[in-house]
């Protein structure tokens, strides 16, 4: 945390003053120059309402803040007690699989961690109606796992990648 708070306040141009006066003028979380010192030292813990704070005032989430942004080939302490690999943590903190070990299914936990997420099905078809609006489609779905990028999208017989900002493979 402290070494990611002080990165990411860098990244932005702010010295540790102006960043504790934006946690606490526009995020209403009284914080003073030397507290952002302290955290940044590893001298202070930060609670649950300080790391939210901090985030929004950086522009980032407060698991940008928790987790080294590299892997280091070590593994990522979560408890004082689990560690687990660089990306398990990073998959895990952002709801996208549970950690090893888990009694949940992938699909249990995402629904669990993730409400905002449709069906790939019915995201699929939401993402292709707004960039097909007038055109007839027939959309198929094959071979979906838990991993995205194991999906066949298809408008008729035309393969369709689901990359924002991409050119559809179909004239216009």
């Amino acid at each position: 945390m402290a070494e990611n708070l002080a990165t990411h306040r860098k990244r932005l141009g702010l010295d540790q003053r102006e960043l504790a006066r934006r946690v606490t003028d526009e995020f209403g979380r009284p914080m003073t120059a030397s507290i952002i010192s302290k955290i940044e030292k590893g001298d202070r813990r930060v609670d649950v309402d300080d790391l939210v704070a901090l985030a929004a005032a950086l522009g980032v989430s407060p698991v940008t803040l928790m987790l080294p942004d590299r892997d280091s080939g070590e593994p990522v302490l979560i408890t004082s007690e689990r560690s687990v690999p660089w990306e398990q943590a990073w998959r895990w903190a952002t709801g996208e699989s549970p950690l090893p070990g888990s009694d949940l299914s992938a699909q249990a936990f995402l629904g669990a961690n993730r409400p905002y997420e449709e069906s790939v099905s019915r995201e699929a078809k939401r993402f292709v109606a707004l960039r097909v609006p007038e055109r007839p489609y027939r959309l198929t779905v094959r071979g979906f796992t838990d991993r995205p990028d194991s999906v066949d999208l298809r408008i008729g017989d035309i393969p369709v990648r689901l990359d924002e900002g991409e050119e559809p493979p179909w004239p216009r």
